[in-house]
């Protein structure tokens, strides 16, 4: 190496130059480092300062003691390129910098694998695109990206969860090592019987309340007495409602499949038949002077008739 001269400022004498070998060595998962080695041609110096770019201006980012010929410049990004220069420096200045090094961060690359377990059937695909699986369930991804794994199961089966290394319970995974996960798929369980409730409300008024009952059919309900009753799935039921002596039906309630009565059963459901009293209007017209009254109560002709 050709040395240029020796500067000399009041009695301070530095030199130093940055030699070009700059080592990477790749972190886990997100970011590299360089270190920088350099010459120390200094005699008093009490230490030296090292300066940073990337694509920018230079800006300091360390200061390391006397006699020290490398640093480590951790936490770097992948696929980026660094340049560093260094100068000494003591109570009376600073020297000339060295001469320029720069180095790239090189990307790593890391194997995402799928595999699909359980009796049921299913794939998977990711998010960034790559996996497929069914039909391509591998794919290569830089370091730091952050796959999401989503299982969709096929008709008939169900998807009971991941395994595999342990960045993969949730289906999330962030590349920083080859990768192996599982997704499980199982045959959906299938119910054979469903369950009806039938509930009975009196609608309450100034003519009193209403009663009544109900039954199905297919049978098995006959509420009043048994209002409860277990159905295979798909079975359709209609309900009809029997209002008592003086009283009407006032309408269905509950499940949105219970409105009209008819309902097929898939899933365990809950029907509220309301009774109303079944009312009739007297009316009265009065001729002269005087006031009528009721038993029960509801006229009162001088106000109300």
């Amino acid at each position: 190496m050709r040395y240029p001269r020796v500067w000399y400022r009041r009695g301070f004498l530095l030199s130093l130059f940055l030699l070009a070998a700059i080592t990477s060595t790749s972190s886990l998962v997100f970011a590299s480092s360089l270190t920088l080695s350099w010459q120390d041609n200094s005699t008093n110096e009490e230490g030296f300062k090292i300066e940073r770019k990337s694509g920018g201006s230079y800006a300091e980012i360390a200061s390391v003691g006397p006699n020290t010929q490398s640093y480590t410049d951790s936490g770097l990004l992948a696929g980026t390129s660094y340049c560093y220069r260094v100068r000494s420096f003591n109570s009376s200045g600073t020297s000339s910098f060295s001469n320029e090094s720069c180095a790239t961060i090189p990307i790593t690359t890391f194997n995402l694998g799928l595999m699909r377990s359980g009796t049921g059937s299913g794939s998977v695909a990711s998010n960034p695109a790559g996996i497929t699986c069914g039909i391509d369930c591998s794919e290569v991804y830089s370091s730091g990206t952050v796959v999401s794994l989503a299982a969709t199961a096929a008709l008939g089966s169900t998807f009971a969860g991941w395994s595999g290394d342990a960045d993969c319970l949730d289906g999330v995974v962030t590349m920083g090592a080859n990768t192996s996960c599982v997704a499980t798929f199982n045959p959906a369980v299938s119910r054979s019987t469903y369950m009806l409730t039938v509930n009975i409300t009196s609608a309450v008024s100034h003519e009193g309340s209403g009663n009544g009952s109900v039954k199905s059919s297919p049978a098995g309900i006959s509420c009043g007495s048994d209002c409860s009753e277990a159905y295979s799935a798909g079975t359709v039921i209609s309900l009809t409602p029997v209002p008592s002596g003086g009283s009407a039906f006032g309408g269905w309630s509950g499940d949105s499949d219970c409105l009209d009565g008819i309902l097929t059963m898939n899933a365990n459901k809950s029907c509220t038949a309301t009774f109303k009293v079944d009312a009739v209007t007297l009316n009265l017209v009065r001729s002269g002077n005087g006031k009528v009254t009721s038993n029960p109560s509801g006229i009162n002709c001088g106000s109300e008739c």
